[in-house]
């Protein structure tokens, strides 16, 4: 039987969870998604060859908004990971995972989990409200990883999660430093070019 890795993703509303668990279990990007209303489970089974091991990953969408955050909070238990997730054209969303999110997730899992900062929609870097370096430093603050993603474009969204299920079988390879420092330094010209692409071919989204 394979062993359950249960990742549980936060933050507000329109930050993007949805769209970034879509984007890994079905590699499928809906720009009209609307947000989750109520706690929603995916799974995927991963092997890992390095480790001849298959894992099951259990994730979980959480609420955002504040009507839900009861609700969601009874989802929380047994959490392996906890993946912050912020909008980085929406400060509001960063804001929100530094005095609610953050402490609301540690504080209803256990002492064990690990967590993630995630910076999602990195297609839209002309309208950055957050800084990386700040970001960063959070991340530090808290002991998390780092990672920007689109779930638009599939910007590491794949690598996250493999990044998931290979702390869960391996605590050991857990490299935060790594996390913050390997981010892609060239980001914006790899979306700047990959934006010109699609608009030459008409597309939109």
């Amino acid at each position: 039987m394979s062993d359950t890795c249960k990742i549980v993703l936060v933050g507000d509303a329109g930050a993007g969870k949805t769209c970034i668990i879509s984007r890994y279990v079905n590699d499928r990007f809906d720009k009209t998604q609307m947000s989750t209303a109520c706690p929603s489970l995916c799974n995927k089974s991963v092997f890992y060859p390095n480790y001849n091991k298959t894992i099951n990953i259990d994730i979980w969408d959480t609420a955002g908004q504040e009507i839900y955050r009861s609700i969601s909070k009874l989802f929380y238990n047994g959490a392996s990971i906890g993946i912050l997730v912020y909008d980085i054209s929406n400060k509001k969303s960063f804001d929100s995972l530094k005095e609610y999110w953050y402490k609301e997730l540690k504080e209803n899992t256990d002492n064990g989990v690990i967590f993630f900062l995630v910076g999602n929609k990195v297609d839209l870097f002309e309208s950055e409200q957050v800084n990386e370096q700040e970001a960063k430093e959070f991340a530090n603050s808290i002991g998390a990883g780092f990672f920007l993603t689109s779930a638009k474009n599939n910007i590491r969204i794949n690598d996250l999660f493999w990044k998931c299920g290979e702390i869960f079988i391996d605590p050991k390879s857990y490299n935060l430093n790594e996390d913050l420092n390997n981010e892609q330094k060239d980001r914006r010209q790899s979306i700047r070019i990959k934006n010109s692409t699609n608009q030459k071919k008409g597309i939109c989204c």
